[in-house]
């Protein structure tokens, strides 16, 4: 097999650069807790470990550099990678300052300041002019996720912690799976509406069965040959108490139980 080229090396790392990213490299957060407090949205994020993993791993911890700068109360990352020919290609993103969280304190809400907001601003800038790249841009394209709480559940501040929870997206972001630490099935694409398809399908089911016993008992009346229902139950209450050892009304008997006595008429 012959080496490749210098151009199809380069064309190989800007694929690679842009590839999606593994389940291990995606954290999910709280978004919000719903009104009844059952369930919690949550969000898809990427850390900027993983953005200096990634050029770290395609062009070497010399092949990319980054600087920081400051203006209007912002942050600007810069990334930039030494291309084949050997020039310096540079991106930005920006980071704004965290706006205060509201707390309540004795009773009275209160503005606090993010801890160290100056770090969150500059890595979100960091991340961001990643995305520019392409690194982790498909996590725009992520599905709306909930998650709906079971009992156990560690709650923070309300809502589902976002710790230990194992992402699948080997079918691609828009297909990602959230399993727990316990393995169990917490999120997919139509997860719900695949739930309340089956909570309709086990609400049918008594019907079904209803109709299922109805056509039973009609096949055990024509079977009998009795001129009317009083002379058909006589023959049945006394069939039903050979057949099961007791007396049981026959409007009672359980599907099973009319399967039975039908092989007596």
């Amino acid at each position: 097999m012959s080496e490749m080229t210098q151009g199809q090396i380069w064309e190989k790392k800007w694929k690679d650069l842009i590839a999606p990213l593994d389940g291990d490299d995606i954290e999910i957060r709280a978004a919000g807790l719903s009104r009844d407090k059952k369930s919690t949205r949550m969000l898809v994020y990427k850390t900027a470990r993983v953005d200096r993993a990634r050029l770290d791993s395609i062009f070497g911890p010399a092949g990319w550099k980054t600087t920081t700068s400051q203006e209007a109360g912002c942050f600007i990352r810069s990334i930039s990678i030494k291309s084949e020919d050997g020039e310096w290609i540079t991106k930005d993103g920006v980071g704004e300052m965290p706006a205060p969280i509201e707390v309540w304190k004795d009773g009275k809400k209160e503005l606090k300041e993010k801890d160290d907001p100056n770090k969150t601003a500059d890595s979100d800038a960091f991340k961001r002019a990643g995305f520019i790249w392409g690194i982790g841009v498909e996590l725009y394209n992520a599905p709306v996720i909930k998650v709906d709480h079971i009992e156990g559940d560690f709650l923070a501040n309300g809502a589902l912690s976002p710790k230990w929870w194992k992402v699948d997206v080997s079918k691609g972001i828009q297909n990602i799976i959230l399993n727990d630490t316990k393995g169990r099935l917490r999120f997919k694409p139509n997860f719900y509406t695949e739930q309340k398809t089956e909570e309709k399908k086990t609400e049918k089911a008594p019907n079904a069965d209803g109709q299922e016993k109805k056509d039973l008992m009609n096949s055990i009346f024509e079977s009998s040959g009795a001129k009317n229902k009083g002379e058909f139950l006589t023959m049945a209450n006394q069939t039903i108490k050979q057949t099961f050892g007791e007396v049981i009304a026959y409007e009672k008997l359980d599907i099973k139980q009319l399967k039975e006595l039908s092989k007596h008429f």
